[in-house]
């Protein structure tokens, strides 16, 4: 659906949710979809989210829904190729004037993979310490970071250093040591001279 613009009606009127039982979200091929939160969609009992192939995300969720996943076990982005941060600010109550840092804990996540993301910039847009079991299984490939997991349960992201391109050293010129503008021969061109000489002879 590469012209949807967001999950669910903005507009709806409803009570509550449209899925509130919802348990597994898969978002595919949406290029136009800035975040994957829609007041028509409860994350509560959510377990998977799966996002690939979604260029025009910038971050997956808010700081507010991503605290609903308590029951996620299974997350996994790729190919999306303005993704700065899993966790991004959506609205003023994600922002935080006083510099106080947020918590997030995913206590039930086992996999995290995040694939050829190459925008990504961190898990958290701002000050967020993330807290994943021990035993989650995190695969990050192509992207701009790297993760792991502290002894203290804490999710550290680290940006990868840059590839650094070491330029061929420059052959050098020959020497002319004979002062007559040729440069010195190897001793099998010498001979082979020699030898048309000598046959001319």
């Amino acid at each position: 659906m590469p012209k949807l613009l967001q999950l669910g009606n903005g507009n709806s009127q409803t009570a509550g949710p449209l899925f509130p039982n919802l348990v597994t979200l898969q978002v595919f091929d949406c290029g136009m979809l800035k975040s994957v939160e829609s007041a028509a969609i409860s994350f509560r009992n959510l377990t998977t989210l799966s996002v690939g192939y979604c260029g025009g995300l910038e971050y997956l969720t808010s700081y507010s829904v991503a605290k609903s996943l308590m029951q996620l076990t299974t997350l996994r982005v790729s190919f999306c190729r303005s993704l700065r941060a899993i966790i991004g600010a959506s609205n003023e109550d994600d922002h935080d004037d006083t510099g106080a840092t947020c918590e997030i804990a995913f206590t039930r996540l086992q996999h995290l993979t995040l694939s050829y993301l190459p925008r990504l910039q961190g898990f958290c847009s701002g000050n967020c310490i993330v807290r994943l079991p021990s035993s989650t299984q995190l695969d990050v490939i192509g992207c701009g970071i790297e993760l792991k997991i502290s002894s203290q349960g804490v999710l550290l992201s680290n940006r990868k250093p840059e590839r650094v391109q070491i330029a061929k050293p420059e052959i050098a010129e020959e020497v002319d040591d004979n002062g007559d503008g040729e440069k010195e021969k190897d001793e099998d061109v010498g001979t082979s001279r020699q030898d048309i000489e000598d046959r001319q002879e």
